[in-house]
């Protein structure tokens, strides 16, 4: 793999898991404003979607999108997580990349 795929994937890598991180920051047990929550991240991602440079719409679709699909917000589909600092760092090795491997999560379903 070139230089410049490789630097372009950990980029990639690296902002899925500052995005999760972020997104999981406001995250807990607390289910008060969690349907609220959701709407708003949803709306949040209608507006990218139609609006970001990079959209997946064409310039004829974005006019017309109004929404992604979603199914109804359910309280016993959430997902409670917890990230913390990897204590020793691990790299594991793929057939075309070498990862490093800094953070632990731990998760539950069900509210």
């Amino acid at each position: 793999m070139p230089m410049n795929k490789k630097i372009l994937f950990l980029i990639v890598v690296f902002g899925v898991i500052a995005i999760t991180i972020y997104n999981f920051q406001g995250a807990s047990t607390n289910t008060v404003g969690y349907e609220e929550k959701v709407l708003a991240s949803r709306t949040e991602k209608n507006i990218e979607f139609k609006e970001a440079e990079d959209s997946p719409l064409t310039e004829e679709q974005k006019p017309i999108f109004n929404s992604l699909s979603y199914f109804p917000v359910a309280e016993k589909y959430r997902v409670n997580a917890e990230f913390h600092r990897n204590s020793r760092e691990q790299y594991h090795r793929w057939e075309s990349t070498c990862v490093l491997c800094l953070w632990e999560c731990s998760f539950s379903f069900g509210g």
